[in-house]
């Protein structure tokens, strides 16, 4: 049987479980997190919770003593123990209740091979996303992203890119996006309005680390189109590599480069 834990207990999937007075129901008014198990841990859980803890903050929805870090670690592994499974990935949401504390959900869905090499993608100005203190974190108002995957889907591409309010490049309807141009790699700031990507947080420190060029910057839809190479960061699909944009043929050197130091987390 399909199970989820709610609020801490284990339920069947089939549970009726949403209050009619969520603000999450009526508003959109929550935040999620999608993360990563494997190999007896959840991949980067710690970047996890602080982008979560600070998502709830921005949103005003109380926290205490539902999501402290130790609580929240032991409760996801206890359901992935009961769930008798070597990897997934898992969906935890939280939905408001306004001062109410609010609903917490997880859901687990199977690991499944992604294509991580060739990806053609276009850009998309049908959905803008809107700056704003919230845009930084996974919101349940997830619909500009839905919709131009829907797009995406409909066009036989493997992802698309969504251009802010400005016009310029956020990205994609489930990654960051990084470019490289000539000898320095781009990525939107997160004053773009891109989520705050616990993938991109971790090649941006190893890109420091390396001493590579890095620059989070406005991205206009010219200069993505001139880069030399586009790769995106997704923490559950890994490093993904663009071969074309809009039709425009790209190169992967970067992204492969990336793809091989990142291995032990995602495989080659």
């Amino acid at each position: 049987m399909p199970i989820v834990l709610f609020n801490g207990n284990i339920l069947s999937s089939d549970e009726p479980l949403i209050r009619s007075a969520s603000l999450a129901l009526r508003y959109g008014i929550g935040a999620f997190e999608t993360m990563r198990y494997q190999q007896q841990e959840i991949l980067f859980f710690s970047d996890h919770h602080v982008r979560l803890s600070n998502a709830l903050t921005a949103l005003s929805i109380p926290t205490q003593p539902l999501l402290e870090y130790e609580h929240v670690h032991q409760l996801l592994m206890d359901f992935i123990h009961a769930l008798k499974v070597d990897q997934c990935r898992l969906r935890l949401s939280v939905f408001s209740n306004d001062n109410a504390l609010p609903d917490f959900l997880v859901e687990h869905f199977p690991l499944q091979d992604v294509k991580t090499s060739n990806l053609h993608v276009a850009i998309s100005d049908v959905y803008p996303i809107s700056v704003s203190p919230i845009s930084r974190f996974k919101n349940t108002n997830y619909l500009p992203y839905f919709f131009t995957a829907k797009e995406a889907a409909s066009k036989d591409l493997d992802d698309m890119l969504l251009l802010n309010q400005y016009g310029n490049i956020c990205e994609s309807t489930i990654s960051n996006v990084f470019c490289k141009r000539g000898d320095t790699i781009l990525t939107p700031a997160l004053q773009e309005g891109c989520i705050e990507g616990v993938l991109r947080k971790n090649v941006l420190k190893f890109l420091h680390k390396e001493s590579i060029n890095i620059q989070e910057t406005t991205i206009s839809i010219e200069e993505i189109l001139q880069a030399d190479e586009i790769f995106l960061t997704n923490v559950i699909r890994g490093i993904r590599t663009v071969a074309s944009i809009n039709g425009i043929q790209k190169e992967s050197q970067i992204g492969k480069f990336l793809q091989n130091a990142f291995q032990k987390f995602f495989g080659a």
